[in-house]
């Protein structure tokens, strides 16, 4: 499209809405979608992954980020050039470290608790979930308690975060749409970098 003149620049962007009722989101060719945001961007690397078995290539839109925030705390080995994620909008929850998984779950009030029949971390619906924000080249994304559990069905609520692995050489992580409900995401293929700008909580009919 950018080659052809049709659009006047070379990236794209995603806006994923929390709602359950409306437009599910946003995409946007050679700009940015036409709602009310503070265009404030920061920008990473698109990176070629190290990951075993992955190719040589730009395959996915892959980043580094800086940690993972708990309740103002950067968790340990939930970040940095050696911890490899993913932007992917077609995966729902965040797949993170093992350790960082299990941090994260354990300060629900009350506790997360894995569940191996339902394959993810079970939750009570009305229990509090813990600050969490991903950190970003020095840029703090705040995920909003809403999008921190989510309603699995007959009445079983899951978190949104998932374990993803415990080794770095071997394992991918992923940013699903936990984290990109509260982002607007720019994929500047021409730049070869992604950004992201952080969106305030805006009104949402999802309850969870």
């Amino acid at each position: 499209m950018y080659s052809k003149g049709l659009i006047p620049y070379d990236y794209f962007s995603l806006l994923i809405e929390r709602d359950n009722s409306g437009p599910s989101g946003y995409l946007a060719f050679g700009g940015v979608p036409d709602i009310v945001f503070t265009q404030n961007f920061t920008s990473t690397p698109i990176l070629i992954t190290t990951i075993e078995g992955y190719p040589d290539s730009y395959d996915f839109y892959t980043i580094n980020i800086v940690s993972i925030e708990l309740n103002g705390v950067a968790i340990a080995s939930s970040g940095g050039s050696a911890v490899e994620y993913i932007v992917d909008s077609g995966t729902t929850l965040n797949y993170v470290p093992t350790k960082v998984a299990n941090k994260i779950n354990a300060a629900f009030s009350p506790a997360a608790v894995y569940s191996s029949a339902d394959g993810a971390y079970v939750v009570s619906c009305t229990s509090k979930p813990p600050a969490v924000s991903i950190d970003i080249a020095g840029t703090l994304f705040t995920i909003n308690p809403l999008d921190m559990i989510l309603d699995a069905g007959d009445g079983t609520c899951i978190s949104g975060f998932m374990d993803g692995g415990s080794s770095d050489t071997e394992d991918i992580f992923i940013l699903g749409d936990t984290f990109q409900k509260n982002v607007v995401t720019l994929f500047d293929v021409g730049a070869v970098t992604m950004q992201f700008a952080g969106r305030e909580f805006y009104a949402s009919d999802d309850t969870y």
